[in-house]
């Protein structure tokens, strides 16, 4: 993602979106934002944007430069854990983890060590893979051909909302929001055309292609989305 030529393109399509919305569904006392696997650092760039004082934690050294001289963010290469949280307890209003939750061996430590550090009334941003979805059954349907959210060692955990609900009451937070989203029509279009290789020149896929928006909307409103993206308050 450390590329030029579409990092704009990036953070205008896919995250500011998503940072509006976490602002939108959040009231922290304090405007501090602390990204855990900030990556490049689209999603701070935005955040700092409207006005928060920003850092970023990744431990890619190639990503955290790239993030530092592309958008000026101050970037360390440090994880959050029971020996780091002391760094950063009571620092931050907001914390978040996009992407991430769904690689780590134990969410529910990160999430314990993630509580310790925030006070109440700070926000929790997620954003991670969800399941059921039309993406996982096409992918269950079809496992030799998968090649997104069911992907070990890639992902080695998917999440319901029932779980994620669960999960951060666990560790002393409520969910004000979510929002799901995903590319589920695509993805089963797509895996449909490897056994079916005629439909990725047949008419049908002619007609459904502009509709695959509209379609993924009724997905989405029928919480069958592939990702979610959610906002919860420490309590």
């Amino acid at each position: 993602m450390a590329n030029d030529s579409i990092i704009d393109y990036r953070v205008e399509q896919i995250f500011v979106p998503k940072i509006d919305f976490a602002i939108e569904h959040s009231n922290p006392s304090k405007k501090t934002w602390l990204d855990i696997g900030c990556g490049v650092g689209e999603a701070l760039s935005v955040v700092k944007s409207r006005g928060f004082e920003v850092l970023g934690l990744e431990p890619n050294m190639m990503e955290a430069e790239y993030a530092s001289k592309r958008f000026g963010i101050e970037v360390r290469q440090d994880y959050i854990s029971k020996d780091t949280v002391t760094r950063y307890r009571g620092q931050y209003g907001v914390i978040s983890m996009f992407s991430v939750l769904e690689h780590v061996p134990d969410p529910n430590q990160i999430l314990s060590d993630v509580s310790a550090i925030q006070e109440k009334g700070d926000a929790l941003i997620i954003e991670v893979p969800h399941f059921p979805s039309i993406s996982t059954i096409s992918q269950m349907t079809f496992p030799n051909h998968i090649n997104r959210m069911m992907h070990p060692p890639l992902h080695l955990f998917l999440f319901s909302l029932r779980a994620l609900e669960g999960m951060l009451d666990r560790h002393g937070y409520k969910i004000n929001a979510a929002w799901l989203f995903g590319q589920d029509f695509y993805e089963m279009i797509s895996t449909l055309g490897l056994f079916a290789p005629a439909l990725n020149q047949s008419k049908l896929l002619e007609a459904l292609s502009p509709m695959i928006s509209d379609l993924q909307a009724v997905i989405d409103n029928h919480d069958l989305s592939d990702e979610v993206l959610l906002v919860a308050e420490r309590v």
